[in-house]
């Protein structure tokens, strides 16, 4: 159940399940600290949850520099008070060749999907553990569990997110400090627009479900807290599918795409 404090931080809510999951949280009774890069669209969700008579405040902030995110999270709880949910949503993904990619990209990608959420984390643990209570809510992905050549840096650090939060849901489980997983599937967002406009072209439109899905998803686990929710419930297979479809993969004929950025990459 959520603790005491009925302050939560959600991450990249400016659209998608971000956005989804601030105006469920707030329907929910909670006061919602919105945190993104765009300010413009974080007043959008704040006059949405406004309009529902819930309470909203707007953080705008770039998560992949550890100082901004030192200093958003000590703005909210002087703003706001004690934070007693904190919802990782933030991140983007690329599709393309690794030797391909150029570094700064593939930083800017471990910042914002695992370095942010792992130092948020850190910033807001030592309150929970003082007060016995908080619920840290990790937003991750089937691709942590099934390895496609294209995605080596997305499901690198989504799997990244995975070991740690349930290696910390472990640490922390008789500390009344909960840490759950969601490990979801295609969800219909921006994502793979944002991901086609710094990528190659993707090669399926893969089938989504809606973001407000996963959204109500993370409310019901901050209810019964678990260590991992499957969102949809057929997320359950992935983990295992590595190990079957490995060698297919393994042996697969190489996107077109990606086998002429490769060439494109050799000296």
């Amino acid at each position: 159940m959520i603790g005491t404090s009925r302050v939560a931080v959600v991450t990249g809510a400016s659209s998608g399940i971000g956005a989804a999951t601030a105006l469920r949280l707030a329907r929910g009774g909670l006061t919602v600290a919105l945190v993104a890069r765009r300010a413009d669209r974080l007043a959008d969700v704040a006059a949405q949850i406004a309009g529902g008579a819930g309470t909203a405040a707007v953080y705008p902030a770039d998560l992949t520099e550890a100082a901004a995110r030192e200093q958003v999270i000590t703005r909210i709880a002087a703003d706001l008070g004690p934070i007693g949910v904190l919802v990782n949503n933030a991140g983007h993904g690329y599709y393309g060749a690794f030797a391909a990619m150029p570094w700064p990209a593939a930083q800017n990608m471990i910042e914002l999907n695992a370095a942010a959420p792992v130092h948020l984390s850190g910033l807001v643990l030592p309150h929970m553990l003082t007060a016995g209570a908080g619920h840290i809510v990790n937003i991750g992905s089937g691709g942590a569990h099934v390895h496609f050549p294209g995605l080596a840096m997305y499901t690198g650090t989504k799997a990244f997110l995975a070991a740690h939060s349930t290696a910390v849901h472990r640490e922390l489980r008789r500390a009344g400090v909960h840490v759950s997983l969601l490990r979801c599937g295609d969800v219909s967002t921006e994502f793979f627009d944002s991901m086609a406009a710094r990528s190659i072209r993707i090669p399926r439109e893969p089938r989504k479900i809606p973001a407000e899905r996963v959204a109500e998803a993370v409310w019901r686990v901050l209810q019964r807290p678990r260590r991992l929710v499957c969102v949809p419930g057929s997320m359950r297979l992935v983990a295992g599918l590595e190990q079957w479809l490995g060698r297919l993969l393994d042996r697969a004929p190489l996107d077109p795409n990606l086998r002429a950025q490769l060439t494109g990459a050799r000296p």
